[in-house]
């Protein structure tokens, strides 16, 4: 089996091959026509990683080789393995993105399939999570084509996860400027950086990464919350406010709570002048 770049990568990054896996795996698997409708295809691999492999979805932050051994992972995870199998067998397909998840698409039917054990019509919590209306969902405009760089993006700001609740934030920075440095398409990345500013105590420098997520991702509503937060702390009251309506309007909860105390200090003060003239 030829490596793309990413698999390269991946393979120099964990430091040891964890691909004869996927050899033995499709050397055991009848081949597929390309020529069969996705929905066999979907069915059959479904059932060789979660029922033959006993693979299981689990979010976690550990590397793709330990996911091959462990059999627990997340979306990327599952993404890549579906890719690897179907390129191994000659059937053209890409992963994409929504914020937050990835998936498989086979460019020939256009149809996207939820590489974890459920799947993407009935999921009403994956609708609901990362505010995208079913709308769009139907017509696939949510959806954006990756390139090896963009998944080695995605998969080194997965990798900075632990890093950053841990409070080790130099060297979860210096991952995701690496990661910036392979893609500037990933909103999570520009999100997760200047989450790590704003916890640094940089807010100015956290704001522009904050609003470059924002371009990416309009529905991005935890960013929306967070420039709130930095205008704030700016005391530019009306940026703060507009943001916090911004995100609380794409359901944000801690926006909710971060405009009502806004209004109520803002409503004291204007009480406590009132009481001084």
């Amino acid at each position: 089996m030829s490596k793309s770049m990413l698999e390269q990568a991946i393979l120099s990054e964990d430091g040891f091959n964890a691909f004869p896996f996927l050899d033995q795996r499709t050397q055991r698997t009848a081949r597929r026509s390309s020529d069969s409708p996705a929905h066999e295809i979907l069915s059959s691999l479904k059932d060789e990683i979660f029922f033959k492999e006993g693979f299981s979805y689990e979010k976690n932050d550990a590397s793709f080789c330990e996911f091959l051994v462990n059999r627990k992972g997340d979306c990327l995870d599952f993404s890549l393995l579906y890719l690897f199998l179907l390129k191994s067998e000659r059937i053209n397909s890409n992963i994409v993105s929504a914020r937050g998840h990835t998936l498989i698409k086979f460019n020939k039917f256009d149809e996207v399939l939820e590489p974890t054990q459920g799947t993407l019509e009935d999921s009403r919590i994956y609708i609901a999570e990362r505010n995208i209306s079913e709308k769009s969902i139907a017509q696939g405009i949510y959806l954006s084509d990756l390139n090896d760089k963009d998944i080695f993006a995605i998969y080194l700001n997965k990798k900075t996860n632990p890093l950053t609740k841990s409070g080790d934030f130099e060297k979860s920075l210096k991952i995701l400027f690496r990661a910036l440095s392979f893609s500037k398409r990933i909103p999570e990345v520009f999100y997760n950086i200047g989450k790590v500013l704003k916890n640094s105590g940089e807010t100015r420098r956290a704001t522009n990464y904050f609003l470059k997520t924002v371009e990416l991702d309009p529905n991005f509503h935890e960013a929306y919350n967070c420039l709130g937060l930095c205008y704030l702390s700016a005391n530019e009251m009306i940026n703060a406010r507009n943001f916090f309506i911004k995100a609380s309007y794409l359901g944000n909860g801690p926006a909710k709570i971060n405009l009502k105390k806004l209004n109520e200090h803002e409503a004291e003060i204007a009480g406590y002048e009132k009481r001084v003239c």
